[in-house]
């Protein structure tokens, strides 16, 4: 077994182990019909699945004889699926393994990415908020650059939205902090961090009622 399996292997394990607190199922039985929810980390995993001009989750469709209901932007990054029990299963299963796959190159781009004694993490939030964290013309991704001492890559507008964070260590999470803070005082939100890995982080936002 070479190394790239070895690491595929190890980090879908680590999916498993993880699965509770990052991926949601529900199961609802109706008319006959049957439906489950499945939510993966973030949109960017919404969008790797998706595929380009929705062509991986057309295929996953006609593959099981399912339908998928796809989250739109700025929604919570939730699938829905109906069908047969067996297809839905079945298709779960692949939408499963996608966000395991999204996770691992993502891991793999990381671990890979060397600067001296800087690394790369990535910081996962809703699309919703990524506009909040940039500022006008950047103004505020560049001031968390400068006062953090770290260089941030800022997702493009629909694409995969993670910010790319370069530093040390401790340099990023003092940017990764910055940003948390900035989303909670300019929005009446709850922030929740989930580490997955050294490598990759998602801010889970909620808004407080």
């Amino acid at each position: 077994m070479n190394l790239t399996n070895i690491l595929f292997n190890s980090q879908l394990r680590n999916n498993v182990l993880v699965d509770n607190n990052n991926m949601m199922m529900t199961n609802v039985m109706t008319m006959g019909k049957y439906s489950i929810k499945v939510a993966v980390k973030s949109s960017a995993h919404v969008s790797y699945i998706v595929g380009k001009q929705g062509s991986k989750i057309r295929q996953i469709r006609q593959e099981t004889c399912t339908f998928i209901q796809t989250p739109v932007n700025g929604e919570e990054p939730i699938f829905v699926i109906s069908g047969d029990k067996d297809n839905v299963e079945i298709a779960k299963n692949k939408l499963e393994e996608a966000a395991a796959e999204f996770d691992f190159n993502i891991f793999v781009e990381a671990c890979t990415y060397k600067d001296g004694n800087r690394i790369r993490n990535n910081l996962f939030l809703p699309a919703r908020y990524i506009g909040l964290v940039v500022g006008k013309k950047g103004s505020i991704i560049k001031r968390i650059m400068e006062s953090s001492d770290t260089t941030i890559v800022t997702p493009k507008v629909n694409t995969l939205n993670g910010f790319k964070i370069h530093g040390t260590p401790e340099k990023i999470r003092l940017a990764i902090n910055m940003i948390k803070e900035h989303i909670l005082s300019t929005s009446n939100v709850m922030v929740e961090e989930i580490q997955h890995n050294q490598y990759e982080v998602t801010l889970m936002i909620k808004e407080c009622y």
